[in-house]
């Protein structure tokens, strides 16, 4: 079994993927085997071609039709084809001699020799929907043009690699963008509903269904931060929902420290660079308290995860824990404070089921993890913003949002 092991990773450390030539590398070294020195390849003539309309390439917002959900389109145009791709090729613009311009050019260079419309037009988004949605199985799946813009993207940073024409500091901030794994082995799976957690308080009408004016007015009653015993919820996201014939009734809340804006959600807090680095991507004066830890395509982590931002942990001596990034330990070694995932349902049902299904997570403090950040930061005040909502089947939808003052 180890020759087997070791002749396939020797032949993929020679692969024109980074991300594949990598994960070859690191299980030749794991192996205990010698590594080959690859000589400096000069990079391509593409690489010298002096283009017209540079400006263009620092667009990244994707026209209609490539959003999740939206019927598929078509552009045959590089800043389309790599229009899901911002951060890395920002990232790599700024470390290395060639333009933005050129990258995502050449990125697309990639993408046509794979085969273009023929491999990730709308007809083969079509081709994939036919089969794994046969027999209404609505099966999930990924778009072939951001896959196919990976795998470009994955070539032409090994083409860089083998020319040293990069900063290798580069590789692991983009690697959870481009496709590369979790290589922390962390095990970060939620659990169930926790008693904290309510039900939702769903008003149903005589003869089925729901209640939809007093529904939307019941959002202030979301208005409220979880009271654990000895404990202090810092932060927290949930989202309920109640499937009752045609009908969906959901309930979404938000709470965060006063020092962070509720607008952007999770994806507006600070970041971390990923789950096997977890470095700030901001500077300590924009430290708001908590921060994420972002998702990838590998899908590693569901969703972005909140958590206390480095910067707070190492003004209060707290350390995170070997077994989980999201526990962190003060001086003496105790859990001062931890984020807990939670699901409820599988939100797999058809509109005609009923079912209740909830998601959330939460940044929770002992007491003395609460006493040690507000003799460091003051007291701790929260916001929160909520939101309900109601669907009905060729009907459309009705939502209230409401923001409580500081609590």
């Amino acid at each position: 079994m180890r020759d087997v092991l070791v002749a396939e990773a020797k032949c993929a450390a020679s692969n024109d993927d980074f991300v594949v030539s990598s994960q070859a590398k690191r299980v030749l070294v794991h192996l205990g085997e010698p590594l080959e020195e690859h000589a400096t390849v000069p990079l391509p003539a593409f690489y010298r071609l002096v283009t017209t309309d540079p400006d263009q390439a620092m667009d990244f917002d994707p026209p209609p039709g490539l959003g999740p959900g939206q019927r598929p389109v078509w552009s045959d145009d590089p800043w389309t084809w790599t229009a899901f791709l911002r951060f890395p090729f920002r990232i790599l613009a700024d470390h290395c001699d060639v333009s933005l311009d050129l990258l995502r050019r050449r990125c697309a260079d990639f993408m046509r020799k794979e085969g273009g419309r023929a491999a990730f037009g709308p007809e083969a988004e079509d081709t994939i929907l036919a089969s794994l949605r046969r027999m209404t199985l609505q099966f999930t799946y990924r778009r072939p043009l951001p896959m196919a813009a990976v795998r470009g993207f994955g070539k032409m940073l090994n083409e860089l690699a083998l020319a040293n024409a990069v900063d290798p500091r580069v590789f692991p901030t983009v690697w959870p963008e481009i496709g590369g794994p979790s290589l922390s082995g962390f095990a970060i799976e939620p659990e169930p509903r926790p008693d904290w957690v309510p039900q939702p308080d769903l008003p149903h009408r005589e003869h089925g269904g729901v209640k939809q004016e007093e529904w939307l007015e019941a959002a202030e009653g979301s208005l409220c931060s979880a009271v654990i015993p000895g404990q202090f919820v810092l932060a927290e996201k949930s989202f309920s929902r109640v499937t009752v014939w045609r009908e969906r009734a959901e309930c979404s809340r938000l709470v965060f420290p006063v020092q962070v804006d509720l607008t952007d959600g999770i994806e507006g807090l600070p970041c971390l660079v990923e789950l096997d680095d977890l470095r700030p991507l901001y500077r300590e004066k924009e430290s708001k308290l908590i921060c994420r830890i972002p998702s990838n395509i590998f899908g590693d982590l569901g969703e972005s995860i909140i958590t206390i931002c480095p910067f707070t942990a190492r003004s209060l001596g707290w350390s995170r824990s070997r077994a989980t990034p999201l526990e962190l330990l003060d001086s003496d070694g105790s859990i001062v404070a931890r984020t807990v995932l939670w699901i409820d349902g599988t939100d797999t049902t058809d509109r005609r089921d009923t079912e209740l299904y909830g998601t959330g997570q939460a940044v929770i403090l002992t007491a003395s993890g609460r006493r040690q950040l507000e003799q460091q930061y003051g007291p701790l005040f929260l916001s929160i913003n909520a939101t309900h909502r109601i669907e009905r089947d060729g009907k459309g939808e009705v939502r209230r949002t409401v923001v409580a003052p500081e609590q």
